[in-house]
């Protein structure tokens, strides 16, 4: 810096001699000023790419994925919708839940027609093509779901539901996921190349400040100022991405994990559905192998519920089914399980049984004396039995489909001799209990 000074020193004393040197000088003063306004230039070109990276990850966040959070949310909700249309026995009740279903297709296929307009790149309209195929092929099925509750199949309409229906729904909206997750990675990746901007814009404004000239220490203070307050919008811009990522992906989590009640456990009861029950039977029966032991499966039929549905309506009979099963799950260990099959139809698995048939014995009678005790619903007794069917693995049966086959035969011969007990399988046709 010293020898600049005297350099500078040096030109001004030739430039008042008039010696030979001024121009020289001047032309030194011109080529720093000119390069302070190419740095200066540099640095609003900087800060305007940084600000139009900003915009877009803001049209990114508020559009596009809000429409597909709203394509998302009004998807899920359908299959809430259908479930508790399969549940409802009022015809006007399920009539108005009709119309619901389809209000939200329509919801649905407005934001997706709002997203399909906006210049959307290959992955976003390959993702949307999958999803809209994927729509053609489970549509059909959700429209027989329908048709078969209109005829009072319910069901037939509740096993295609959690069978297929659900299940290719769930398959749906995983792809509106990874939409939404690729629309957060590309706004991410737009917020690092603003971050690398501004990190250039730093540097240019470092070496405009090694110069130490008056001109180019301005330029860097208005630049230096115009970048504290950018990378502050920056900052409050990455707080509120973070915040808003967290938000999707806990909602997420939380449509993931109602998709799976949905699709495992009985809305009635809150127990293991028929699907969750038979993958649960597949996984006991080669443990049970492995441990040299037995697998106990009881089939349950509550003898009378017919009556008490007719006699005191359909709120009577949920609750009378909601307080069985919470009996039978009294009765039961920890590793064991029931599950409603349907209607008054329930199983139980008892696993990893050194004495199955004593155990299952012992069970099947307890049951038997815990619902024969009269259900007191809304003031109103209520009396039923219980027929059980009793199967054992892998003496009656070596693979679950027939295992629930036995226990099946078992309990429809506990219907033919008098109800109210329970009978082994036995492939003769014995009365033996």
């Amino acid at each position: 810096m010293q020898a600049k000074n005297k350099t500078i020193e040096h030109a001004a004393n030739q430039a008042i001699s008039g010696a030979p040197g001024t121009g020289f000088l001047f032309a030194g003063l011109s080529a720093i000023v000119l390069f302070m306004l190419a740095v200066a230039s540099l640095g609003l070109y900087h800060s305007a790419r940084i600000g139009e990276d900003l915009g877009a990850v803001v049209d990114v966040d508020i559009s596009r994925m809000e429409l597909v959070r709203k394509m998302r949310d009004a998807a899920r909700e359908r299959v809430t919708v259908l479930h508790t249309i399969a549940d409802t026995a009022d015809p006007f009740e399920r009539e108005a839940l009709i119309g619901k279903f389809y209000g939200l297709g329509t919801v649905f296929l407005r934001n997706r027609e709002l997203l399909i307009e906006q210049a959307l790149d290959a992955t976003e309209s390959g993702l949307l093509e999958r999803h809209r195929q994927m729509a053609i092929e489970f549509a059909p099925q959700q429209r027989e779901v329908l048709r078969l509750i209109e005829e009072d199949q319910i069901d037939s309409a509740r096993e295609l539901l959690v069978q297929d229906a659900v299940p290719n729904q769930l398959g749906a909206l995983v792809l509106l996921e990874s939409f939404i997750e690729y629309e957060r990675d590309r706004s991410q990746r737009v917020l690092a190349h603003a971050q690398e901007m501004a990190a250039q814009t730093r540097t240019h404004i470092a070496l405009v400040t090694a110069l130490g000239v008056l001109v180019s220490l301005g330029i860097a203070i208005v630049l230096h100022r115009h970048l504290r307050k950018l990378l502050e919008t920056l900052v409050l811009a990455r707080d509120g991405l973070e915040l808003r990522v967290e938000e999707r992906t806990r909602e997420l989590t939380e449509a993931k994990d109602e998709l799976r009640r949905l699709a495992h456990f009985d809305s009635l009861t809150g127990l293991p559905n028929r699907a969750l029950f038979s993958e649960m039977l597949e996984k006991s029966l080669p443990r049970a192998r492995r441990n040299n032991a037995s697998v106990a499966l009881l089939f349950i039929d509550l003898d009378g519920f017919k009556a008490v549905n007719d006699n005191y309506g359909h709120d009577v009979g949920d609750a009378l089914l909601r307080e069985a099963a919470a009996r039978m799950q009294a009765l039961l260990r920890g590793e064991d399980m029931v599950a409603r099959l349907g209607g008054d139809e329930f199983t139980v698995v008892l696993a990893d049984m050194e004495n199955a048939h004593n155990g299952a014995a012992t069970v099947a009678q307890k049951i038997i004396d815990s619902i024969s005790q009269p259900f007191m619903i809304n003031e109103i007794e209520c009396g039923v039995n219980a027929s059980i069917g009793v199967a054992l693995f892998p003496a009656d049966a070596e693979d679950a489909d027939a295992l629930i086959r036995a226990a099946d035969q078992a309990m429809y011969r506990v219907k033919q001799h008098g109800k109210n007990h329970y009978l082994f399988h036995a492939p003769e046709h014995s009365d033996d209990a």
